[in-house]
């Protein structure tokens, strides 16, 4: 299992390099999902 602070800076991560893939277009603010 992992925390939620550890989830949280897993999301960062995505998040950050998912803006940096100009292949991948998101919308701000959606929810980024994290299998667990």
């Amino acid at each position: 299992f992992v925390t939620d602070e550890e989830v949280k800076r897993r999301e960062r991560q995505l998040r950050t390099a998912v803006k940096n893939d100009k292949d991948f277009q998101f919308k701000d603010n959606s929810a980024v999902e994290i299998a667990q």
